[in-house]
């Protein structure tokens, strides 16, 4: 986690970027961006995330590789 920590230095903001290009869809790049808060759970990669999380791009179900989706969501997850 980055020097800027909040809620007594237990939590911090993070964001991350995925971009994703086949040649099956000539190239076309599936973006996905997330950004959220994580807590960490004592020592190791433990930890609980929430986030929201856009894509946008070429599905990745093997029958829809030719169509364009975009999705928004919201997510709470636990890493080990």
């Amino acid at each position: 986690m980055g020097d800027r920590r909040f809620w007594g230095g237990h939590a911090a903001w993070y964001a991350a970027l995925d971009l994703q290009a086949y040649e099956e869809t000539e190239w076309d790049v599936r973006t996905t961006a997330q950004i959220g808060i994580m807590w960490p759970l004592g020592e190791g990669s433990r930890r609980y995330r929430f986030a929201v999380e856009l894509v946008d791009g070429p599905s990745v179900l093997g029958e829809f590789f030719l169509e364009s989706e975009t999705t928004v969501g919201v997510g709470w997850y636990f890493d080990f």
